[in-house]
């Protein structure tokens, strides 16, 4: 255990993007089961519908080796639920991830998924790894996609992940 404990702003792997996370070591090595990921800079660019052709297989090939996906954004309905029926997985919009029990609550416990089995993917540490940790889930971070990103994530949010990366 580090220095932060669960609340570590470590994730357990870091990878370019969500494409490269190898699917058969998630299921058959850490007997991932779900896996809860991020919208904005993590499956499309911010702001944006289009996904990638690459991250569409992802996600198919995570389907077809029968793991559930969800996404769980801080964003809106209207921003989160296009992606998801493109991508025919569920979502939850407004997760306000970093209210812990209600990314549990909305996603590990209504699925009935122990955290150990979930995966946990995003490109922010504040939003996605750190309340992934804290469930116990396996986290990955992965790059953002475009340098473009929410006014608060950039005046705050990557700031503080540099400063707390650093310490």
């Amino acid at each position: 255990m580090n220095f932060w404990g669960r609340f570590s702003p470590i994730p357990n792997a870091k990878q370019k993007k969500v494409s490269d996370i190898n699917l058969d070591y998630l299921k058959n090595i850490l007997g991932i089961l779900l896996i809860i990921i991020d919208c904005d800079n993590t499956l499309c660019e911010h702001e944006k519908f289009d996904i990638s052709k690459d991250i569409v297989n992802w996600i198919n090939k995570a389907k077809n080796k029968g793991l559930k996906i969800i996404i769980a954004s801080n964003n809106k309905k209207e921003r989160v639920e296009p992606i998801a029926k493109a991508l025919e997985i569920e979502y939850v919009a407004k997760a306000y991830k970093f209210s812990v029990f209600l990314l549990w609550w909305k996603t590990i416990r209504k699925n009935e998924i122990n955290p150990k089995q979930t995966l946990v993917i995003g490109d922010q540490i504040l939003m996605d790894i750190i309340p992934g940790n804290i469930i116990g889930a396996y986290t990955v971070l992965v790059e953002p996609l475009s340098s473009e990103d929410a006014f608060i994530t950039k005046t705050f949010s990557r700031r503080l992940e540099k400063f707390l990366l650093n310490i």
